[in-house]
């Protein structure tokens, strides 16, 4: 909100969702040059509106008047000095370069543009629409991409590879300025949280997260959390329902069949597609009427397409977000032909006779 850099300088810097990291290399030296100068800025609009501070400075000895200015001019001299250094043979004195320069195999580190084969990744990454990026602070961004974790201040950007990133969770604050409710995206629960290099020695990176977005940086971490503080993490909205639905699911009949071999989930093209719908409720005689609107569960012949994980997101995000009570009792349409379905019609897969709650239980976790 108001007038930022970002918004001042907009086409100057283009846009952050194609070219992440050069867009943050430009905003960085602007930022460092508007904000030197804000101090000489101040003192021309008071010239303009208090002209009785110029007679007061006029009286002043010329070496002491000239301090002044010196003063007052040295941030922007030192600001420019470090654009002009840092905008140097394509930005590779930047520290944002420097930083990516340092996850560089020996044999590439030789070359000096060999960081842009790292920041063209993360570019390609940043444009994905899976990524996790929350604002932790007024001046501050967490954003996790499949391979990077990326932490954006006003004057600088610290990058750590996923695969060498330990997280240590040091400790936990309640939140009670957030009197949202937990279906509102509310949390009342900080998480301090801490990033470690394991192999290379780069500066830690220090955040503070809600504990309903610790499973989605889970998800994309390479190295399991270490819980140094034994701290109990509040679970979020979604993952508790993902909990209860596939409890649910297991103690639904399998659904037996052979297809010969699993296919990937077509949501998360990771965990195998475990679960098919098949409409059972109106054989048990507990289907309840179609109040409010919804229709009536509804066959469907669609094959085995997604994962339970998947599916009790996409069965969450059909139901009325300020009721979460009602959720497990209601119905959705099936992701790919839209017939209404309930959590009695959603069978686990047990293809050629192996155990289908085993793979349910890893999707929970």
């Amino acid at each position: 909100m108001g007038l930022t850099v970002e918004k001042l300088l907009a086409s100057f810097l283009g846009s952050e969702i194609m070219n992440f990291v050069q867009y943050h290399q430009r905003r960085m030296a602007a930022t460092i040059v508007v904000h030197s100068l804000l101090v000489p800025g101040y003192l021309v609009w008071m010239r303009q509106t208090q002209p009785s501070i110029y007679l007061w400075l006029s009286h002043l000895p010329v070496a002491a008047m000239g301090t002044i200015i010196v003063l007052f001019m040295c941030p922007v001299f030192i600001a420019l000095c470090y654009t002009f250094w840092w905008c140097r043979n394509n930005f590779s004195e930047h520290p944002l370069s420097k930083s990516l320069a340092h996850f560089l195999e020996e044999r590439q580190a030789v070359h000096p543009h060999a960081w842009l084969g790292l920041a063209t990744e993360i570019n390609i990454q940043y444009r994905r629409v899976d990524k996790l990026s929350t604002q932790i602070s007024s001046t501050s961004q967490l954003v996790a991409t499949d391979s990077w974790l990326i932490q954006v201040n006003s004057y600088s950007v610290r990058v750590m590879p996923l695969e060498d990133t330990l997280v240590v969770l040091e400790g936990a604050i309640n939140n009670t300025l957030d009197t949202r409710p937990f279906s509102a995206g509310g949390s009342a629960q900080i998480l301090k949280l801490r990033a470690r290099c394991v192999t290379k020695k780069v500066p830690d990176i220090s955040f503070r997260l809600s504990s309903t977005l610790m499973s989605e940086l889970e998800r994309k971490l390479v190295i399991p959390v270490l819980n140094a503080g034994q701290v109990v993490v509040q679970k979020s909205l979604a993952d508790q329902f993902l909990e209860v639905f596939i409890e649910t699911v297991n103690e639904n009949p399998p659904y037996i069949e052979d297809l010969g071999r699993e296919e990937a989930c077509i949501g998360c093209m990771t965990a195998a597609a475990n679960v098919k719908l098949d409409r059972r409720c109106q054989k048990l005689a507990v289907e309840r009427p179609a109040g409010d609107g919804g229709g009536r569960c509804l066959a469907c012949s669609c094959r085995p397409m997604w994962c339970v994980s998947c599916l009790s997101k996409w069965f969450a995000a059909r139901q009325d977000q300020t009721r979460p009570e009602t959720w497990l009792s209601s119905r959705a349409p099936c992701p790919t032909c839209r017939s209404l379905f309930c959590v009695l019609d959603v069978r686990l897969l047990a293809l050629n006779g192996t155990d289908p709650h085993v793979g349910a239980a890893d999707a929970s976790h």
